[in-house]
């Protein structure tokens, strides 16, 4: 389902050579991917019992806020509410960075999405906040990496979205200016604005965090509606 906005549009047709992604809520479904690791961690490689598991993630989960909570912190303090010693906070925190990839799953439709897109040679790439390599084996436990033509996080590059400097490394690691680039996120400040202050044409994903966005293109709710979108902006015609 395809909404578009007024706030910001374009008043001429443009030559679109690549698509940009977002990681987390956009390509991967980080929420789901955390709820079965979690449940995973709690219940087996933990041994919780069983009364103390849903209170286990639902206070990871409580830390975490949506990604932004540092994992070492989260587990010094579930280490000590919980009695976990028979491993250290570091080692928990390890654990998370080592086993997650293995729950990761992709946002629906993301794979028919990615894959039109490549077959009609647009450029793709994802620019992602983050540790590495973390981020970059999650987007490989997905399956995906063939698609994408560069993958930037900011951990590596020690710049954090909304930044200008991410979003121009990705460019120009595929050797396409901004204003010829999609940029498809959910985080409205961080990749709709990131991505808009630079003159890309940006697709907003809705999520439970972000459910809106008045300042982005489009809105795009189904990842099969995404190539449409693109093909659309594209004012060339050479795809």
């Amino acid at each position: 389902m395809l909404e578009a906005h007024t706030a910001r549009r374009y008043t001429h047709r443009m030559t679109i050579k690549a698509v940009l992604f977002d990681l987390d809520e956009t390509i991967l479904d980080r929420s789901r991917s955390l709820e079965l690791f979690l449940t995973w961690e709690a219940s087996e490689f933990l041994n919780l019992p069983f009364a103390d598991c849903e209170r286990y993630i639902e206070r990871f989960l409580e830390l975490d806020n949506n990604g932004l909570g540092d994992k070492t912190e989260i587990y010094s303090v579930l280490w000590k509410e919980f009695g976990l010693y028979e491993q250290t906070a570091a080692e928990l925190a390890a654990n998370y960075r080592n086993s997650f990839s293995r729950f990761c799953c992709e946002k629906r439709h993301v794979d028919q999405a990615v894959s039109v897109l490549k077959s009609k040679d647009y450029r793709l790439g994802v620019v992602t906040n983050g540790p590495s390599p973390f981020q970059e084996n999650n987007l490989e436990a997905l399956g995906l990496t063939q698609f994408f033509d560069t993958v930037v996080v900011s951990d590596a590059l020690n710049v954090r979205k909304p930044d200008p400097e991410i979003f121009k490394v990705a460019c120009s690691n595929i050797s396409v200016d901004t204003e010829h680039c999609v940029f498809v996120g959910d985080n409205p400040e961080a990749d709709i604005q990131g991505a808009n202050n630079l003159g890309m044409y940006t697709v907003f994903v809705p999520t439970r965090r972000h459910p809106a966005c008045s300042f982005a293109n489009k809105v795009c709710r189904d990842m099969r509606d995404l190539p449409a979108v693109v093909i659309e902006a594209d004012g060339a015609g050479n795809h």
